[in-house]
């Protein structure tokens, strides 16, 4: 059971009839860009938040508010690979069993987790290849600087 029942995600945000006159400025993807002080969300294990404060900064122009969940994903999908190599590192990759022995559980969890994370990097542009096929947003221009051109 939950501990949140009842509670709204922190991605959720009701406006009051005052604040949803003033919507932040979207970029071309529709989203408006997501805060680089965005914190991670609570719930993700200690290796996810590490990659959340890690990629955040570098998902500048790139990420929107429409991304929250596809990052905290990925996040937690990182998380998960980090995990099972822990426990591969501790454990080895194979195991005694009555039926002899087999590849260590986390063998799976691990590649099924690190296959996770290669698609979202992908996605955000975290790889090399990416980052050439990913193009971040351009800045938008400040209204006084524009009139003064």
């Amino acid at each position: 059971m939950s501990s949140n029942r009842g509670r709204k995600p922190a991605a959720s945000v009701e406006l009051s009839s005052n604040e949803s006159q003033q919507k932040p400025a979207e970029n071309a993807a529709g989203g408006s860009p997501i805060s680089q002080r965005l914190p991670p969300p609570s719930h993700l294990g200690k290796y996810a938040k590490q990659e959340w404060r890690r990629v955040l900064p570098k998902l500048a122009g790139v990420a929107t508010n429409l991304d929250y969940a596809a990052l905290v994903t990925y996040c937690s999908a990182y998380d998960t690979m980090i995990e099972a190599d822990i426990t591969l590192q501790r454990d080895g990759i194979i195991i005694k069993t009555l039926n002899g022995i087999v590849a260590h559980p986390a063998t799976r969890i691990k590649a099924s987790a690190a296959d996770q994370v290669r698609r979202y990097q992908t996605e955000f542009g975290l790889t090399p290849l990416a980052r050439l096929r990913v193009q971040p947003a351009p800045p938008e221009e400040d209204d006084d600087l524009a009139k003064m051109c």
